[in-house]
Formats: structure tokens, sequence, C-alpha cells
């Protein structure tokens, strides 16, 4: 169960500069293991990495952006929060795992400026969610990460023979 917390808010304007500040912010907030709470709110597990790797949303322009570090009021919230933050983890390895067979499915099919694209952004997931991983501390996630890298790699290996 995860106690400290580490509180994301954001105010982004509407613009056209806002947008594309929106589109940055939620980029490297979900690359460093942020999800979203609710709008403009977005939770991760406290530690002194991820509040070093928050202080890059801090260049967000266009908006602002504020980070909190906190404690659930309860237990039960903790957990609760805990495991909302798990859940939200492995829809990201589940959504690595469906990239798999599109991947060799490019690569059997000889779409090699594809499918090498497709590989170096799931290397590139692969290594934010290990991040995200080490730092939540959690041996079952760590093992369901395992398990994904292993299949990608394999998968990759065999279409590419």
């Amino acid at each position: 169960m995860i106690e400290d917390w580490m509180l994301l808010t954001f105010d982004i304007p509407t613009t056209d500069a806002g947008n594309r500040s929106r589109a940055d912010f939620y980029e490297e907030a979900r690359r460093v293991g942020a999800i979203m709470h609710t709008e403009s709110v977005y939770l991760l597990p406290w530690s002194h990495r991820a509040n070093t790797l928050v202080m890059a949303l801090f260049k967000i322009k266009d908006g602002r952006v504020i980070a909190w570090h906190t404690k659930p009021s309860t237990p039960e919230m903790a957990l609760d929060l805990t495991q909302t933050y798990d859940t939200a983890v492995r829809d990201r390895l589940h959504d690595i795992d469906a990239r798999i067979p599109k991947i060799v499915e490019h690569i059997r099919a000889g779409h090699a400026g594809i499918s090498g694209h497709m590989i170096e952004r799931t290397f590139t997931m692969l290594g934010d969610i290990a991040g995200i991983i080490q730092r939540r501390g959690s041996k079952a996630l760590a093992v369901d990460f395992n398990a994904t890298r292993q299949g990608f790699e394999k998968a990759v290996i065999e279409a590419a023979a």
C-alpha cells in the first residue's frame, strides 16, 4: 500500500499554444508514471526520484503546474489509490502486449519502416514502465513487466528469423 503520493494539478488555457502545452504535459506526466485522478488532477507515488522527474512538468509553457506531496486521510483511501494506480500500470502493460502482434505482423509483411518505428516506440514504453514499476516497488507488477518484456523480445526475435 502506498502512503505517500504526489498530486499534480495543472491549469493550461484552451488556446493553440495551451493545447500544445497540454499535450506536452500529458506525455511527460505519463512518462513519469502519473495517472489521471480527475480532470486536471494526476497522481503518482511520491519518491525523491519521482519528485525530480516531475520538475520537468514545471517547464511546461503557457500554463501552471503545481505538485503536492500528500498522504491519504485514511488507510482505506490509501489502499483504494494504490489499487487504482496498480490497475493503471497494468493497463499500460496490456497496451504494450497489444502492440506485439501488430509488430510481428509488420515484420512478417516486410514493413521494415513501420515495424522499426513500432519496435523503437515499444522499447521506449518498456523503459518508461520499468522505471515506474521500480519506483512503485511492487513485486507483482515487476513479474507482470518481465512477462511483457520477455514476450516482446521473443516475438520480435521469432518474427525476424
